[in-house]
């Protein structure tokens, strides 16, 4: 498909999608009661068109962390050995996956994560700054407040749960309490106790490109006073 045909498809793809997201909304307010927030309005429509962009155009590979801010050049060709490193994997068949990240600018830390099922239906994502002074603190936050999503907003505890971020160094902190900085011991503590009210859970490492939208919503993250939730 010509580049211009494709962006017209994309653009056509975005309107109906935010059209639904308002439809949807607008029930939920009249017939639910429902409160919905101008950041859901702007965060849901930007996830269902990644979803529904990836049916229609199954031909197309779409860079997650790109697709955040401008969802042209996210499109970075056919379906290849070189483009795999940028699809996200989907979970075994009934489990659910956390993709979470941390970022640090100007020694500003922010954090975020996007909830998916097998299928890449999401689920839950939240996305703000965080009182982090290393990005693997911040990626600690990222995985704490994933575990906090999963128990008290998603209630799917017995739902086995995948969390994966892009840091060996995470990974080996959680497997050995030995490597672990004493600075972040209540951190730990905190996510351990959430971890061990779920019936399983894999801690898992992927690289960047994999964990692109757990990257965006973090980068997004550094301009909110506060931690932006959202589920459905």
């Amino acid at each position: 498909m010509p580049l211009i045909g494709l962006q017209k498809s994309l653009w056509l793809v975005a309107i109906a999608t935010s059209c639904w997201i308002v439809w949807l909304s607008r029930n939920g307010i009249v017939f639910e009661m429902l409160v919905t927030t101008i950041d859901a309005l702007l965060f849901h429509p930007k996830m269902r068109v990644l979803m529904w962009a990836r049916v229609i155009h199954n031909e197309c590979i779409f860079s997650e962390s790109d697709w955040w801010s401008s969802p042209v050049k996210c499109i970075v060709g056919g379906r290849s050995m070189r483009t795999r490193d940028l699809v996200w994997d989907p979970p075994p068949m009934g489990r659910i996956k956390f993709n979470v990240a941390g970022f640090v600018m100007n020694e500003i830390a922010a954090c975020g994560g996007v909830l998916r099922d097998d299928k890449g239906v999401v689920s839950a994502l939240f996305s703000g700054s965080c009182t982090a002074r290393a990005l693997e603190m911040a990626a600690l936050m990222a995985i704490k407040e994933a575990a906090k999503m999963v128990i008290d907003l998603i209630r799917t505890e017995l739902v086995p749960l995948i969390v994966e971020c892009n840091s060996s160094t995470i990974l080996d902190w959680l497997k050995y309490s030995c490597l672990r900085l004493w600075s972040f011991r209540n951190l730990f503590v905190n996510i351990e106790g959430s971890l061990r009210r779920m019936a399983e859970v894999r801690i898992e490492v992927t690289n960047q490109g994999k964990n692109g939208v757990a990257k965006a919503l973090a980068k997004v993250g550094l301009s909110r006073n506060t931690l932006f939730r959202a589920y459905w």
